[in-house]
């Protein structure tokens, strides 16, 4: 029994979140992955965290993959390391030299890294997913024009994993949380997104600021305690 919560942000924050990456020579990517990697840390109480990263492999590849029909996408582990006097910028340029770096090993099977981590068949070396994509299915479909740009579309995932983060860079970021009831409720799956968001925008105002100090509650939480 799964279900999802998501949450479409402004073409202004978009816009803002694109060039600030840009600012800092990462990508908006980055920024995604740095905020997912601080929810997860907040969540857990760790400041050493693991999740599954789903990557194209279509540019290192064979020659005409790119034309090539069909997924050739993989997961693969992705650990971040968030120490208490770690700065945002200094996690943002972490981030995405391991992500650069990770290509020569893209096409690694997962069960593959799962038998050389030492920790066993019986569990799972990721729980949890982040995919990236570029546009939703829908932005695809109808910038193909004519009859297309009049129909609306949607996009229904199922996964085998507890907890995915979604992100759609489009000219308005979509986030989206897919969960399973065991894992969360609606109410709780509701707050986590919100918490996303908040860690995301927070990411531009403390880029000089330690990663520890990023703020996670949102506006609404914070009128509360006040």
């Amino acid at each position: 029994d799964r279900d999802h919560e998501e949450f479409l942000l402004s073409p202004e924050d978009t816009d803002t979140l694109r060039a600030f990456a840009a600012r800092h020579g990462v990508t908006l990517g980055t920024l995604i992955q740095v905020s997912w990697s601080v929810l997860l840390s907040r969540y857990s109480g760790q400041e050493d965290v693991l999740f599954g990263a789903t990557r194209a492999c279509r540019h290192s590849s064979i020659d005409g993959a790119e034309s090539t029909v069909g997924l050739l996408i993989n997961t693969v582990p992705m650990r971040v390391r968030l120490a208490p006097d770690l700065l945002v910028k200094q996690c943002l340029e972490n981030v995405r030299a391991d992500w650069v770096a990770m290509r020569a090993y893209e096409h690694t099977p997962l069960r593959d890294i799962q038998a050389w981590s030492g920790f066993g068949p019986e569990r799972p070396l990721v729980e949890n997913i982040l995919v990236i994509e570029d546009h939703t299915l829908g932005e695809t479909l109808q910038s193909l024009g004519g009859d297309w740009q009049r129909r609306e579309f949607q996009l229904f995932e199922r996964g085998d994993y507890p907890l995915v983060g979604l992100a759609y860079a489009g000219s308005r970021l979509l986030l989206r949380l897919a969960y399973g009831h065991q894992t969360l409720d609606d109410d709780a799956a509701a707050r986590m997104l919100g918490h996303w968001r908040a860690v995301l925008m927070g990411v531009m105002t403390h880029a000089q600021r330690r990663v520890v100090d990023l703020p996670i509650l949102t506006d609404a939480e914070r009128a509360l305690m006040h």
